[in-house]
């Protein structure tokens, strides 16, 4: 038997059930790890199976698999997309039951299966349906651990020393899956916060980062944890056009340029003249102005 780990979430919209007659049930929704980030590739099966007999359910309520007889299964299956989304649709034979069991699994394009977690579900007043036929909506979270993703090698080990922070940030930018864009903490002793631009690759990134804390302490000692958050963009790209605003000078109003690795942002000090002159240039310079921290006038 396969190994199951469960759902951390399933969110569900009140389904509607036509007992008389034969009907579709559509299922519907996205899947995402715990970072909010879509598993595309995912495969989702859903299987409608009778109550079992003296089950009372309200109108969403959780159960477990001893509360579905598995009378008359019917089942469908889709493919998660690239933007998380899923859908599926289930042809109902009549007579329709007005209570229904939906067995849902999860498998992810890599590692443990997820599943199934049992719903079942009452009807509602047919004046209430609509002609487009039933639906349920599945928001699907999956776990950190059901990626399975391989250590295929150890995490590297930094150099002995950089000669400057930006020959360490792109050490870093190498070295960290998941495109690396920047850390920073509020204080001495507190975890650690890193962007990335691929939260799916956080587990990866983590080993790695623990191991270059450990081995080149921060100001303010090794840290005791690394917590992500999602960056734009990748530290690379933020020293080039970090580059390119100090290259354009007074002729863009750029007083200064510098790396603001807490924003996930390069901050520009405005000359005298105002930001009219740095907005004018942005897209010949190639630099969106939503990468910019402005300050001054």
């Amino acid at each position: 038997m396969r190994p199951m780990l469960p759902l951390l979430l399933l969110l569900l919209c009140r389904p509607a059930w036509l007992p008389a007659q034969a009907r579709s049930l559509t299922a519907y929704g996205i899947v995402t790890d715990l970072f909010g980030t879509p598993v595309p590739g995912a495969r989702i099966g859903v299987t409608a199976v009778d109550v079992s007999p003296g089950v009372e359910p309200r109108e969403r309520t959780a159960v477990g698999p001893g509360q579905c007889s598995g009378a008359r299964p019917t089942s469908a299956g889709a493919v998660v997309g690239a933007d998380g989304r899923f859908r599926v649709v289930l042809r109902l034979d009549a007579p329709v039951p007005a209570l229904l069991c939906l067995a849902v699994e999860v498998v992810p394009p890599r590692g443990t299966p997820l599943g199934p977690i049992y719903l079942a579900m009452d009807s509602v007043e047919a004046g209430k349906l609509t002609a487009a036929g039933d639906s349920v909506r599945m928001n699907l979270i999956v776990p950190e651990g059901s990626f399975g993703v391989p250590d295929e090698n150890p995490p590297p080990a930094p150099p002995a020393s950089f000669a400057s922070e930006d020959e360490e940030l792109v050490w870093l930018a190498r070295a960290v899956p998941g495109g690396f864009g920047g850390y920073w903490r509020p204080g001495p002793n507190q975890p650690m916060n890193v962007y990335l631009t691929d939260m799916t690759l956080a587990p990866r990134a983590k080993k790695v980062l623990l191991k270059y804390f450990h081995l080149r302490p921060p100001t303010g000692g090794e840290p005791p944890d690394v917590q992500f958050m999602r960056g734009r963009w990748d530290v690379l790209t933020l020293i080039g056009w970090r580059d390119r605003l100090r290259a354009a000078g007074a002729a863009a109003g750029v007083r200064a340029a510098d790396l603001r690795l807490d924003w996930n942002r390069v901050q520009v000090t405005m000359r005298a003249e105002g930001r009219s002159p740095l907005l004018a240039r942005l897209p010949a310079l190639g630099i969106p102005q939503a990468a910019l921290f402005l300050v001054g006038r």
